[in-house]
């Protein structure tokens, strides 16, 4: 847990001030300024006047909270569940869904521009329309997420925004209505307990720290002809449209062909080596690496028929890294691809300059975090061209979205 520091000399914790709201911050933020210090406000729309109340002090900004709106913007509308202002789960329910993905668009621009170093220019060119629903989302941004996290006690609730917390949360209107049923027929008899929630094609899962489930002991998804049969613990994509639309993404900038070799790194449970798989065919290879054993597991089982996807469970920096030193002697080991969908950290500067010394012709990055890709975009950047970027709002009524750089080996 982080230690909260306060500066005495200009605010403390609990006091409220009156500012003006500027731009959009990476991580559901939005600036404001006051005495020549920095504010990092959330419950906010640029362009408001508002009176916060200062809740932290962390590397020289101030955290605060909006108390009361005293000039309002008109893309602010009223959150379409009641706890949102208090629940950590969701940042943006205050926002027309609209300007949600505006904001999250100037978010990926800007962390673009400052973190990859590319001309706004060009990352207007790359971005193209931006930030992008979901085909078939509700308009008003609920009823998406297949997999959540609850805390029952009598009744159920979550964590408020970096606290322990807990807020009710009684009626959550962005899991799917199969979700909301499952936690309305659903009394746990322990108190304080955790409860994972998944939903998958047999039906909800519920699992806490009592002994046993409620509802199916395995959470199934069927992608690409291959079925997954997971833990409801398991990491699978929380919107159920995203891997459709990334793999549609891919499939239309041409990447992919018969008979190749691609690596997917940080593979998870396998969804994309499937997707990889099923489009090299069984003349191709696919190699897929991820370092979390049951994660590896479960890829195994799922994509025992398809003998030419190898799945490696080890760590991605120890893997390319081995990779690089073999290749130096061996150039016909490059593979024709990479795809790497890293955790929200990036992958960073060791596994990035390997990659530059691997020197596949193509690398798709799939990324949840925006400054991390752009990093290492950056990182990438002497050997590597960015051909195009896509994303999509995975995440409606928080300020997460997913995105997907296509790279391409700059020739010699």
């Amino acid at each position: 847990m982080n230690r909260i520091r306060v500066s005495p000399e200009v605010f403390r914790v609990g006091d409220r001030i009156t500012v003006e709201i500027r731009n959009v911050a990476h991580g559901g933020h939005f600036i404001a300024h006051h005495s020549d210090q920095t504010l990092f406000v959330r419950g906010a729309v640029e362009g408001e006047r508002v009176i916060v109340e200062i809740t932290a002090y962390r590397k020289k900004i101030y955290e605060a909270r909006v108390v009361q709106v005293l000039d309002s913007s008109p893309m602010r509308v009223t959150p379409i569940c009641a706890s949102s202002k208090n629940c950590g789960g969701c940042d943006f329910q205050h926002i027309a869904l609209p300007h949600q993905r505006f904001l999250k668009t100037n978010v990926l621009a800007h962390s673009l521009m400052k973190f990859a170093g590319i001309p706004e220019k060009d990352v207007e060119q790359l971005i193209g329309q931006g930030v992008q629903q979901i085909p078939g989302d509700n308009p008003d941004g609920s009823d998406w997420r297949t997999r959540a996290r609850f805390v029952w006690e009598d009744g159920w609730h979550m964590h408020e925004y970096r606290s322990g917390r807990l807020t009710p949360t009684p009626d959550c209107m962005v899991v799917t209505p199969a979700i909301r049923e499952a936690l309305t027929a659903t009394r746990p008899t322990l108190s304080g307990q955790e409860v994972i929630v998944a939903e998958g094609e047999r039906g909800v899962t519920l699992s806490g720290s009592e002994k046993g489930v409620w509802g199916p002991t395995k959470v199934e998804h069927t992608e690409f002809g291959v079925t997954w049969r997971l833990r409801p613990a398991g990491f699978w994509q929380a919107h159920a449209g995203i891997i459709g639309q990334i793999t549609g993404f891919i499939d239309s900038q041409d990447l992919v062909r018969l008979g190749e070799t691609w690596w997917d790194l940080y593979s998870g449970s396998g969804v994309f080596a499937a997707y990889l798989g099923d489009r090299v065919s069984a003349t191709g290879n696919i190699v897929a690496v991820e370092g979390s054993r049951i994660a590896t597991q479960t890829a195994k089982r799922a994509l025992h028929e398809a003998p030419h996807i190898r799945v490696i469970n080890a760590e991605v920096v120890e893997f390319v890294s081995e990779r690089k030193r073999s290749g130096e002697s061996d150039s016909s080991t490059v593979p024709a691809g990479i795809l790497l969908d890293p955790p929200r950290s990036g992958a960073g500067k060791d596994v990035c300059k390997d990659l530059l010394a691997i020197s596949a012709p193509i690398i798709v990055y799939i990324a949840c975090d925006p400054v991390s890709l752009s990093r290492d975009l950056a990182l990438l950047a002497p050997d590597y061209s960015i051909r195009n970027i896509a994303a999509w709002d995975a995440f409606p009524m928080s300020h997460h979205f997913e995105s997907v750089a296509v790279l391409t080996k700059n020739l010699s």
